[in-house]
């Protein structure tokens, strides 16, 4: 029912002229930030050892990330930089790195004068980093969503989330996911 009626909304905005979108640029630039921020590890109780893969539990202080999409061609890229913090409040800085490659999808629609709104949404697979004593990279999957404004068709400001999850199908290492407040540059 709510699809129903977002999509006779849209189309009814399109229909009488008070949205009319614009073609994406050919380069989207992103950066993100976020000050929480979680990887829960995969616990199989049926495992033989269901504790293998507790080290992987990150508290996530600090996410800085970096996004650069080319809506023309539905490509993306995304690096991802966590600092984390343990139980007895020590800092782990770049505790955690990602970069992830896939496709993306970007619409923007008019607002008023030199504003737009954007939506963006993205899923992709790479390489995820644990930096510990021994340093482990573990495949990874991940979808991200960011919705927010865009001024003189060139800056944005959004909100974004993004999950991601890490090992392969059949044998998962660990979870995680942000939400992040993002600032774009639309070329």
């Amino acid at each position: 029912m709510t699809t129903q009626v977002i999509l006779a909304l849209l189309m009814g905005c399109s229909i009488l002229g008070y949205a009319h979108a614009k073609d994406s640029g050919s380069l989207v630039l992103i950066s993100g930030y976020s000050d929480h921020g979680r990887i829960s590890a995969d616990i199989d109780e049926d495992e033989v050892d269901p504790d293998k893969y507790t080290e992987y539990s990150l508290d996530i202080e600090r996410v800085r990330s970096i996004r650069v999409v080319l809506p023309k061609y539905y490509l993306y890229a995304h690096y991802t930089s966590m600092d984390a913090v343990d139980e007895q409040g020590r800092k782990y800085n770049n505790r955690f790195n990602s970069i992830a490659f896939g496709f993306a999808y970007e619409m923007q629609e008019y607002l008023t004068g030199s504003v737009h709104w954007y939506m963006l949404l993205d899923g992709g697979g790479g390489a995820a980093r644990f930096n510990f004593d021994n340093p482990r990279s573990r495949a990874m999957g991940e979808v991200g969503a960011e919705v927010g404004l865009l001024f003189f068709r060139r800056f944005s400001v959004g909100l974004g989330i993004d999950y991601q999850l890490i090992g392969y199908p059949g044998e998962t290492i660990a979870e995680g996911g942000y939400a992040s407040a993002n600032l774009g540059l639309h070329l």
